[in-house]
């Protein structure tokens, strides 16, 4: 009995040692990672250590507080096996659910007032009249017509340059129906806290669209990345929304070098989605989701965008958070001074309610790095100032990656991130930028660029006119990092001798941030020691 005993439990642990490394294996292809080689050479003496058990068993076994100790050992042993496998079973399946490549679902209601004799769809006619916001806007324009041209019940629609006249059309009685998100609609709560009670949902239209897979498979090549940050306080990151934040990345794995450039999200520029009709750029993502975003900065910029990623407010604040928080030095801007406290909303709308001090590091929880990240109001660069300060997010994101030293922390991070973020990186793409970013000895450099130019009004919304040698600029120094054969050298000798372009204003305030190119002032990350 004894023997039998010995063996199995010997059996038992050589099979979840190996089952372990395997799933390692599995788990992070390249191995290159420093945590995991410490968590495979721990794994590797815990095998030697069942080994030396069975040494020991077979001179001792015979006494009675020695048999007990080696069952407590063994038992202790299967306990923390069980412990790595299932956190490694949770990772990969995390993994799993970020790499969704998401249906986009579009969606619109025609709402009435309360008292309308309009009930449902059949009870809508020729005489009646609907109000719809302006074709450009999809949901609630374009989108919203295509579903009542469908309906073919009445050709009375009556068209609004925003949804807050359409809105006061329908009080007015001027239109028997809108075309509107939801009750919910922030707008019209901004006008009748009480929409649900005095507004009835007649019908609601849904279309999905899903978007394209990637063409392009991680490997050591440079590659691009599109973050798209929506403004959307939904916990569904799959909601259609303006595209508040875009962020093109390139990564170049060899050298480690990362560019990230930012796009005034006010930007007017061809729409893709729109038959190059110009708009807002932030537009773009209500028109047609991530891929009219994408097509729109690819066409702005000539380059390609390998991998998409979305996320919403809530997935950043949760992210962030699942990390412990993150560190921001915060640059003073020209309107405040060194010391100076700002605060912005969070996201649920509260204002002033989250706060940072300019000019010190801040340690930032989610929801302030979120409100730093949308702060536009009281600084002198507005939304060149915004998209800044989005990447002081994401560099400080990076820099707590490099850090982290545990499995369980990891799986926190996975486990915000599968809830809140959509990409279409496969399993082992994710895994293999992240050993990558991590692997031995890799010092991480940043390159920020940004987009400046003039600003103006158009009709009543305020518009960005981006500098088009930022564009060419920028356009090149991701060419330089993606290695491609021919980088697009801007022909205006701006940013190699520092003359000024006729074409810039000098509005942008980051422009002695951002150019000419200085490597000395590239942002290095020094791989955090584990």
């Amino acid at each position: 009995m004894n023997k039998k005993l010995r063996f199995i439990l010997i059996i038992i642990l050589s099979l979840i040692s190996i089952a372990t490394l395997i799933n390692f294996i599995y788990s992070f292809p390249s191995m290159k990672l420093s945590t995991i080689n410490k968590f495979i050479i721990l794994a590797f003496i815990l095998f030697c250590f069942i080994i030396f058990i069975n040494f020991l068993f077979n001179k001792f076994f015979n006494k009675w507080w020695q048999k007990t100790i080696s069952i407590i050992v063994g038992l202790a042993l299967l306990f923390g096996f069980y412990q790595i496998n299932t956190v490694l079973f949770s990772y990969n399946n995390l993994l799993s659910k970020m790499n969704k490549n998401a249906e986009i679902t579009y969606s619109t209601s025609l709402i009435a007032k309360k008292d309308s004799a309009i009930n449902s769809v059949d009870d809508i006619n020729s005489s009646t009249s609907i109000g719809i916001q302006d074709i450009n806007s999809y949901e609630n324009g374009a989108f919203a017509k295509e579903q009542i041209d469908k309906l073919n019940k009445t050709q009375d629609i009556k068209i609004y340059t925003d949804i807050k006249k359409a809105i006061t059309a329908l009080n007015d009685d001027k239109v028997d129906l809108i075309a509107i998100k939801s009750l919910s609609d922030a707008t019209l709560l901004s006008i009748d806290k009480n929409a649900k009670d005095d507004y009835k949902i007649i019908t609601t239209f849904e279309a999905k669209q899903k978007n394209s897979d990637a063409t392009k498979t991680i490997t050591d090549k440079p590659f691009t990345i599109l973050i798209s940050g929506i403004d959307s306080r939904s916990s569904d990151v799959d909601e259609v929304a303006n595209g508040d934040s875009n962020i093109i990345v390139t990564v170049n794995t060899k050298t480690g070098r990362i560019t990230t450039l930012s796009t005034p999200r006010d930007s007017y520029v061809p729409i893709t989605c729109l038959n190059n009709t110009r708009d807002k750029l932030t537009h773009s993502a209500a028109y047609g989701g991530t891929e009219c975003l994408k097509s729109t900065l690819e066409n702005m910029y000539d380059i390609d965008i390998d991998y998409t990623l979305r996320i919403n407010f809530v997935g950043v604040v949760d992210i962030i958070n699942s990390l412990g928080g993150i560190d921001i030095n915060v640059p003073v801007n020209n309107l405040n001074g060194s010391g100076v406290k700002v605060c912005e909303q969070d996201s649920h709308g509260d204002y002033d309610a989250e706060c940072w001090i300019e000019g010190k590091v801040n340690h930032m929880d989610g929801e302030t790095a979120l409100a730093f990240a949308r702060n536009r109001h009281n600084q002198d660069g507005g939304d060149f100032y915004r998209g800044r300060n989005q990447q002081l997010v994401i560099e400080a994101i990076i820099k707590k990656v490099t850090s982290i030293n545990s499995l369980q922390t990891v799986n926190k991070l996975m486990s915000a991130a599968s809830k809140y973020m959509s990409t279409d990186l496969s399993k082992n793409d994710i895994t293999t930028i992240y050993e990558s970013i991590l692997s031995n000895g890799m010092n991480l450099q940043i390159e920020k660029l940004y987009i400046s130019g003039s600003t103006g009004m158009i009709g009543a919304q305020s518009m960005v006119f981006p500098s088009e040698t930022d564009i060419a600029y920028a356009t090149y120094r991701m060419d330089v990092n993606l290695n491609l054969d021919k980088p697009q050298l801007p022909s205006n000798s701006y940013y190699v001798l520092g003359s000024t372009p006729s074409n810039d204003d000098g509005t942008n305030p980051l422009k002695e941030q951002k150019m000419p190119y200085d490597s000395t002032k590239v942002e290095t990350i020094s791989k955090t020691s584990n």
